[in-house]
C-alpha cells in the first residue's frame, strides 16, 4: 500500500482553481496536470506500507488531539525546485503556513515511532498543480499564473489516503479522516 497523509481541498476552492487554471492546462499540455479532485496539502508521504502496519497507524493518527482547526489562504504559484530545473509547479500559501507546518510535525511525531521518516527536506507547504513529464521542461513562468483569486480553505481534519498507481493516473482512497476537537 503506498500510503500520504495530507488535507484534501474542498470542492468550492477546488472548482475556483479548476477554472483558474484552465488557460493554462490548454496552453501547456505538455505538463502532467493534476486531476482537480487529486488536489491536497501533504503533511507526510509514507510510500509503501505493508497491510500489517495499517492498524497501528491508524491507532496513533487518530490519537492525535487537535485542538482548534485554523484557516489558509492561497498564494502566488512557483517553481519547486526554483530555476531551469524546475520539475513541479505549486501553489503555495500567504497565510497558515505555520499552522500547517506545525500539523505536519504532529504528524511526523506520532508516525516517527513506527518506522515513517520524515522528508530530509524539511516540510514545504504546497498544492501541486502540475509535473514536468520526463524529458520535458517547465517553459511555464509561474509568475504569470501568479496568485489566483480563490476562497479561502478552512482546515479542520486531515485524511490517510491510499494512493493505487495506475495507467491514467493515481486513484486516491481516503482510509481515515482525523477531525479536531473544534471541527
Amino acid at each position: 500500500m503506498r500510503l500520504f497523509v495530507a488535507v484534501p481541498v474542498p470542492t468550492p476552492l477546488r472548482l475556483a482553481l479548476n477554472q483558474s487554471l484552465g488557460p493554462w492546462r490548454s496552453k501547456y499540455p505538455h505538463l502532467k496536470w493534476v486531476e482537480s479532485s487529486h488536489y491536497h496539502f501533504t503533511l507526510q508521504f509514507l510510500g509503501d506500507v505493508m497491510p500489517g502496519q495499517l492498524p497501528a497507524l491508524k491507532e496513533s493518527l487518530q490519537g492525535l488531539q487537535i485542538k482548534s482547526g485554523f484557516t489558509l489562504e492561497t498564494g502566488a504559484a512557483f517553481a519547486m525546485p526554483p530555476g531551469a530545473r524546475a520539475r513541479v509547479l505549486a501553489l503555495g500559501l500567504r497565510s497558515g503556513v505555520k499552522n500547517l507546518g506545525e500539523l505536519a510535525e504532529c504528524v511526523h511525531r506520532v508516525t516517527e515511532p513506527l518506522g515513517f521518516e520524515p522528508e530530509r527536506r524539511g516540510f514545504k507547504a504546497h498544492l501541486t498543480l502540475a509535473r514536468v513529464r520526463r524529458g520535458d521542461e517547465l517553459l511555464l513562468d509561474p509568475d504569470d499564473i501568479g496568485t489566483p483569486h480563490l476562497p479561502n480553505l478552512r482546515v479542520d481534519a486531515f485524511h490517510l489516503y491510499e494512493s493505487e498507481l495506475a495507467a491514467k493516473g493515481p486513484i486516491y482512497r481516503s482510509l481515515l479522516e482525523v477531525r479536531f476537537s473544534d471541527g
